[in-house]
């Protein structure tokens, strides 16, 4: 607000900051109205974190149905393979669903703009949310001990081999699995 040195003189005269108070048409001085504060933009560390924990339900929703699915597998005869990664997609879907139904509107386009503002952390951080249950680590180090088996595999692999393998297949349904879940959670709510 532009001051002709005369207001500033008076405002000076009368001990009265002028950046913080205003005097209306009677002469009454009053506070000038505050700007909204505007909120610091987060960084893409932030938003992977956030995002790696706004996935949570979604990782677990998939273990629970990965779970259910390779409980009921060895019952279905050649499904045994599907059955799980279906229930990793239905279960992380469903628990999308659910974190939608319950946070608030302004958590979830927060998110929202997060993810756009930094996509690569946003997707980093939804990645890292499912290696707590895919355990790539592990598998990448054990296929190597399979590989190493795969002349002799005429035998047949040995249990220890078919474990891993099995470990491997898990925590590759695991992991895709959850990501598909969450890509039909946001395709179903973005429509």
């Amino acid at each position: 607000m532009e001051r002709s040195p005369e207001e500033l003189a008076w405002f000076k005269a009368n001990n009265i900051d002028p950046t913080r108070f205003d005097v209306d048409d009677s002469g009454n001085v009053v506070p000038l109205p505050r700007a909204a504060a505007q909120p610091a933009k987060e960084g893409a560390l932030s938003a992977g974190v956030k995002s790696a924990i706004y996935n949570i339900p979604e990782m677990l929703g998939g273990a629970a149905g990965y779970g259910v699915g390779a409980a009921l597998a060895p019952e279905t005869m050649g499904l045994s393979m599907l059955l799980p990664l279906a229930g990793t997609i239905g279960g992380s879907y469903l628990a999308g669903k659910g974190k939608k139904a319950i946070l608030p509107e302004s958590f979830l386009k927060a998110q929202a703009a997060r993810e756009e503002e930094h996509p690569t952390a946003s997707m980093v951080g939804e990645l890292a949310s499912t290696l707590a249950v895919a355990n790539p680590v592990k598998s990448v180090k054990n296929i190597a001990d399979v590989v190493r088996e795969l002349p002799t595999l005429t035998k047949g692999l040995s249990p220890r081999s078919m474990g891993i393998l099995a470990n491997a297949g898990g925590g590759a349904a695991l992991g895709g699995g959850i990501s598909v879940g969450v890509i039909c959670t946001r395709a179903r709510t973005s429509t």
